[in-house]
């Protein structure tokens, strides 16, 4: 089973506005001849960019053995075997971002919510998420469309 991750009108605009600010600074800087300043512009937003590529969700995959979490460049396993528990998880607003994207090309990275602690994301909307515990206490929060379909495929495998 492989389930598109949708994302928000809000990581939408989040990249737009972020990747067009720093692409217009370093315009700027480099039509005033301030080369190092748009230099580190252009460097910032390659890195973003590069961080994007690598952790930004594009696909909740489901096999016989793991669940998987498909980027543009890298392709990260969770295994069944390992899952304690799944359920429908809805995000808050008040998470903190330990290191973690806030909407740049999708949610993903380290979060922490006061009820919940600590858990590593990879998702495009807040609604669309469910939250996977493993067996060590590690804890996951994907998203993609249908997710109560995902996690009803999943708990049948893990029973």
């Amino acid at each position: 089973m492989k389930l598109k991750v949708k994302v928000s009108t809000y990581v939408k605009l989040t990249t737009l506005v972020v990747s067009g600010g720093l692409t217009g600074i370093a315009l700027v800087y480099f039509h005033q001849e301030l080369y190092t300043g748009g230099c580190v512009m252009i460097f910032l937003l390659l890195m973003l960019v590069t961080l994007g590529l690598n952790y930004a969700p594009m696909y909740v995959i489901v096999d016989s053995d793991n669940v998987k979490v498909k980027s543009l460049l890298k392709t990260w396993k969770i295994k069944l075997k390992d899952i304690n528990r799944i359920e429908i998880f809805q995000p808050t607003i008040g998470a903190i971002r330990i290191c973690a994207s806030g909407g740049f090309m999708g949610h993903w990275g380290l979060y922490r919510e006061g009820d919940v602690g600590n858990y590593i994301g990879f998702y495009g909307k807040s609604s669309d998420c469910f939250m996977i515990r493993l067996e060590n206490g590690d804890k996951y929060v994907l998203g993609c469309e249908k997710p109560q379909l995902v996690v009803k495929k999943i708990r049948d495998k893990i029973i």
